[in-house]
């Protein structure tokens, strides 16, 4: 008997609208996880929302309508397919869904579970947190105090957290019921804004690499890398 590794993507933050937006690489990471049929976590801010009442709304590269259509075109292949474990909003989706949540509709009509800014599930005999936190934190420190949060909270083998923009990942252990020690994994999700001359580096927060945070589980393994 064969056993074939599961392979989970946790993809966010893309901003898609934003004039960062590196659209590009956000397609390429795309196609080559359908390539190689990933499923997929959607992790919150996949576009950039940003209503008409803000002095941001001219920022934007198109309106929020048609960020919304073009997020449903790029991930209707995998939806169809039943690639879509889950879905996330995060504090953009807040901006433009405040009353009637478009994006809860559009999960209810594939199919893909949907909790708001968080999710508890089991994949490949693994249980896993995932959040599109409401914080300001910017540094290592605030991060980490997200992770612990998540930690108290739920009682899972991995832990993925949106909305830092980072592909940050760590893995720590815990005593099971049995006594044994167990590993603990975090991740975050990552994003696809460009660096150069944006909100980020007027802000001075720490550049990233973009991409999207890979797990996979093989033989009751976890193995966590970034997608890159």
């Amino acid at each position: 008997m064969t056993i074939s590794p599961k392979n989970l993507v946790f993809i966010g933050d893309c901003h898609i609208g934003n004039q960062n937006y590196n659209k590009k690489r956000f397609i390429k990471d795309l196609n080559k996880i359908d390539e190689l049929d990933f499923d997929i976590v959607i992790t919150g801010d996949m576009c950039e929302f940003i209503n008409q009442a803000s002095f941001k709304y001219e920022s934007q590269t198109m309106s929020p309508k048609k960020q919304f259509k073009t997020f449903k075109k790029l991930f209707l292949p995998f939806a169809v397919k039943n690639k879509i474990i889950g879905c996330l909003k995060g504090n953009h989706e807040d901006r433009y869904f405040r009353k009637l949540d478009g994006l809860e509709d559009w999960c209810e009509e594939w199919g893909i579970k949907y909790n708001g800014r968080h999710l508890f599930f089991r994949y490949g005999g693994k249980y896993f947190y995932v959040h599109h936190p409401k914080s300001s934190a910017t540094t290592t420190a605030g991060r980490d105090r997200i992770f612990q949060k998540m930690r108290n909270i739920r009682d899972a083998d991995v832990y993925i957290s949106a909305h830092f923009h980072s592909l940050y990942q760590d893995r720590s252990f815990r005593y099971n019921k049995k006594g044994d020690l167990r590993p603990v994994y975090f991740g975050c999700s990552g994003s696809y804004l460009d660096y150069e001359d944006s909100y980020a580096e007027d802000k001075l927060y720490a550049p990233a690499n973009l991409g999207c945070k890979l797990v996979g589980i093989y033989k009751g393994k976890v193995y966590m890398s970034d997608l890159l």
